[in-house]
């Protein structure tokens, strides 16, 4: 498991180098060589088993159900809590500095639209 997406695949791509050393000449079911890297902030010796390939593809429900999945519920917890914000927009103090205040913000902060 992924402990940084929670996902249940990996990039090869934006693994550590030492778990990309280890594994970039295995084939799916192949277990690599142990290897030493870093697991919570102290040495650790791991060795990694490649329990499935995924070529890269289009994506698609087959293989990337749970992928989906995340992506739909991200995308509804972002917009509950834009939507709670914008209400929420009305009855707060906000002060936008100067440096930034040019900025084109999804939210009208200094509720220059507001009747």
């Amino acid at each position: 498991m992924n402990q940084n997406s929670g996902d249940d695949r990996f990039e090869k791509m934006a693994l550590p180098l030492p778990m990309f050393t280890a594994i970039a000449t295995l084939n799916e079911g192949d277990i690599s060589q142990v290897f030493e890297d870093d697991f919570d902030n102290r040495k650790a010796l791991r060795i990694l088993k490649i329990n499935k390939f995924y070529p890269e593809h289009k994506i698609n429900y087959q293989d990337d159900y749970y992928r989906i999945q995340k992506f739909a519920v991200q995308d509804k917890e972002r917009t509950l809590l834009m939507d709670w914000v914008k209400r929420q927009v009305g009855d707060a103090y906000i002060k936008i500095g100067k440096e930034y205040q040019s900025c084109n913000f999804p939210i009208d902060w200094e509720k220059k639209n507001q009747k």
